[in-house]
């Protein structure tokens, strides 16, 4: 599998989102594995915070863990860690 790589931001991006929270669904759900990292995730807010400022942002996982109409394969375990993953990458970004 190929690293994923932080996606492109607009310079519009910060007037699109004026006064609004933009989430950034920066965790992807489609791979059983935990591939991104804390890092990972970091460097995705950053880029976007480039655009927009980084109280007016969130993370998301992609899809809300169904890209497909069936779902994916994820157990309930893998989800969470996930979750996790957002939560803490969150917590250390933005603080409890």
């Amino acid at each position: 599998m190929a690293p994923r790589t932080t996606p492109p931001f607009r310079a519009d991006l910060g007037a699109a989102y004026a006064g609004e929270i933009a989430a950034l669904a920066a965790l992807g759900c489609t791979y059983l594995q935990l591939d991104d990292t804390k890092d990972d995730l970091k460097r995705r807010v950053e880029a976007a915070a480039r655009y927009v400022d980084a109280d007016q942002l969130c993370l998301s996982p992609q899809c809300r863990f169904a890209s497909t109409v069936d779902g994916n394969a994820l157990t309930l375990d893998q989800q969470r860690a996930k979750l996790d993953l957002v939560v803490e990458t969150a917590a250390d970004l933005w603080g409890s």
